[in-house]
């Protein structure tokens, strides 16, 4: 009897010593609150649906190819984060996968830039998606390089007779407007960004122009666009002072 009682003793004794210390030592350890202050750079590519009307209906008459409605950006943005509200500098330019529009005798090329400043408050939040509107104004230049093609020509007489390209540009201010949503972390210390938005550039109307000479009648626009954007980038999150001070 005493042998069967110390066989017992020797078995479940160490895991009825044993509960008790493991649960002594569980501690409750709360997750660190989100960090109040971030930095975030990323890199973006949207892309951009427009009409150009009103040149394209004088490049109709002259037999140039019209520009097309879609252009593709590429870019990259600076934003800071203040709690749930973020301000932000991003710049653009435009990239043409497919290369100038041309048909058999003449060739358009088109670029263009953006500079914006945007805000944005985040009005949800949940763990790692926070979704948000935002607005913000900026300008956007369009360069338009427009040549034909011609006879072969001596190097010297083509220098002393130009004329085969025309150099043509568009400016406008705009208001830009839309929503998002980011996937990011909100502690402290860094974390992946991917960022998805949808807006519309809402532009003024002004002339298209000329840098080497003044132009009479020239056509008018408004290059507002719709974009899809999507950005893939770094955040480095941090405490606030009263944070780091209260634990």
């Amino acid at each position: 009897m005493r042998t069967c009682l110390l066989l017992v003793l020797l078995v479940f004794g160490p895991f009825a010593f044993a509960q008790p210390s493991a649960s002594a030592q569980e501690v409750s350890v709360a997750d660190p609150p989100p960090a109040k202050r971030g930095l975030e750079l990323y890199f973006t590519q949207h892309v951009a649906f427009s009409n150009a009307g009103g040149i394209n209906n004088r490049l109709r008459k002259t037999d140039y190819p019209q520009l097309g409605g879609t252009q593709v950006f590429w870019g990259g943005g600076l934003q800071y984060r203040l709690n749930r509200l973020l301000l932000g500098l991003e710049v653009a330019h435009t990239v043409n996968p497919y290369g100038p529009r041309s048909n058999e005798s003449a060739t358009s090329r088109r670029s263009a830039y953006t500079l914006q400043l945007q805000a944005y408050y985040v009005v949800y939040k949940r763990e790692h998606v926070r979704l948000y509107p935002f607005l913000g104004a900026g300008g956007m230049e369009t360069s338009l390089t427009l040549t034909r093609t011609t006879a072969d020509r001596d190097f010297n007489e083509l220098l002393s007779q130009p004329g085969n390209a025309v150099s043509l540009t568009h400016f406008q201010n705009f208001i830009n407007v839309g929503v998002g949503a980011d996937i990011v972390l909100d502690k402290a210390g860094p974390s992946p960004l991917v960022n998805f938005r949808i807006g519309y550039r809402a532009g003024d109307r002004s002339e298209w122009f000329s840098d080497h000479t003044t132009v009479r009648n020239a056509p008018l626009d408004r290059l507002s666009n719709f974009y899809v954007q999507i950005s893939l980038g770094q955040a480095w999150n941090r405490q606030g002072p009263r944070q780091r001070t209260n634990p």
